[in-house]
């Protein structure tokens, strides 16, 4: 039993010292190891590749990104207002 303990310790302590050499490795710019960039090396010749043959792939990527963090002007237009504190707002619908 002890020695199972042992031999268990052991292996632990190997494993974390390969773990801090690939991370001392990774400091030093010689590999990626846990926080590396993920993906394939050919991802970035894809993406030129493919932003040359269609250009409005990268518009296209441009404006989903632009409506992720974008925000609604509520005070343009008629009718609209927003209650910061009670957490209401009201859009008007549009042709009304």
């Amino acid at each position: 039993m002890m020695e199972t303990v042992f031999v268990g310790a052991i292996a632990v302590t190997v494993l974390v010292g390969l773990d801090q050499a690939g991370l001392w490795a990774e400091r030093k710019g010689w590999v990626y190891w846990r926080k590396g960039k993920r993906g394939d090396a050919g991802g970035g010749m894809l993406g030129v590749m493919d932003e040359l043959l269609s250009p409005a792939k990268s518009h296209t990527l441009e404006e989903i990104a632009n409506k992720q963090h974008g925000r609604v002007d509520a005070t343009v237009g008629d009718g609209g207002w927003v209650d910061l504190d009670g957490g209401r707002a009201h859009l008007p619908a549009i042709g009304r």
